[in-house]
């Protein structure tokens, strides 16, 4: 893997029962206007170490001392650093897929042609049109060169995921009256593109990924969170067979399709073990963009039952 890696515990919670993780953004309970950014875990005795940018220190403070502070950061650290989670069990991974998620690459599209997120249905068509002059053996490391997949990437290099992702399933749409955002396309190509970046190497650089399900496929209503639920359990159901828990990708597609993954992975897993990530939109000052961390909420933190008080 590239960049910094942190071992992380699993399901981690502050003060205010709030998941917390590499990268984020907290302040002490008694110095609340002075925030700071998780930058590691020296062990249950020291608790988590946080930076400081005020004093630019990392101080060691426990768990239960620090709250969540939702607001962006300027100057964050974290960001490309690998999180590993010190829970080994083996993990499912969700990925719903939208028409954003897959970029042909700026600085090196190659004969490739750009993404239309308008009509991705012929985008797909026309960069098959491509991969078809290319051998089976020349497609990945072509996708892996001349695309990109921006938010999968910084999941899979930068949410608490085991060392090893044990499946990922990807759920896309294909409509039965076809549209032109249908996104099952792209998810062949995503998988193009992880085999190309080495993710089905177990010794590869990045974060490898044991075994890719068969695409979870919406045919009808994406946009209807009932209907994601319904059509998408019996692609979760089996994908988990020998998982112990779960982790949702808020990347791409619908709300719907984001929200109706979380829950059908919660009926099967429960919700101490389904977590949700999700990748921030980056903070935009005086038209400059700073990505954000990660942020990620387990669905059994217990701040979600504290809503009443």
């Amino acid at each position: 893997m590239t960049g910094p890696l942190r071992l992380f515990p699993f399901g981690l919670v502050g003060g205010d029962g709030r998941r917390v993780r590499l990268g984020s953004h907290v302040a002490r309970f008694r110095e609340p206007d002075r925030h700071g950014e998780v930058t590691g875990w020296a062990g249950p005795r020291l608790g988590t170490e946080v930076f400081f940018h005020d004093t630019e220190t990392v101080e060691t403070i426990q768990p239960a001392e620090l709250l969540r502070v939702d607001q962006e950061q300027a100057e964050p650290v974290t960001v490309g650093w690998v999180s590993v989670d010190d829970d080994t069990r083996p993990t499912l991974l969700v990925v719903p897929v939208g028409t954003r998620d897959l970029v042909t690459s700026e600085t090196d599209p190659g004969p490739f042609p750009g993404i239309d997120n308008r009509d991705v249905r012929a985008s797909v068509d026309a960069v098959n049109a491509v991969m078809a002059d290319h051998s089976p053996d020349e497609r990945p490391a072509l996708a892996a060169r001349h695309f990109d997949a921006p938010l999968l990437r910084r999941v899979l290099d930068e949410a608490t995921l085991p060392a090893a992702v044990h499946r990922m399933l990807f759920v896309a749409t294909d409509q039965v009256q076809p549209q032109r955002g249908d996104t099952v396309g792209l998810a062949a190509l995503l998988a193009l593109w992880l085999e190309g970046r080495g993710h089905f190497d177990p010794n590869g650089l990045y974060r490898p990924v044991s075994d890719l399900a068969e695409t979870g496929v919406i045919r009808r209503l994406p946009h209807i969170l009932d209907a994601v639920v319904h059509q998408v359990t019996p692609a979760i159901v089996e994908a988990a067979l020998d998982c112990e828990r779960a982790v949702v990708a808020f990347a791409g597609g619908t709300p719907a399709m984001m929200y109706g993954c979380s829950i059908a992975a919660s009926r099967r897993f429960g919700g101490t073990n389904t977590r949700i990530v999700q990748i921030p939109q980056a903070y935009e000052v005086d038209g400059g963009r700073t990505e954000q961390p990660l942020i990620e909420m387990d669905l059994a933190d217990t701040a979600l039952y504290d809503t009443g008080k």
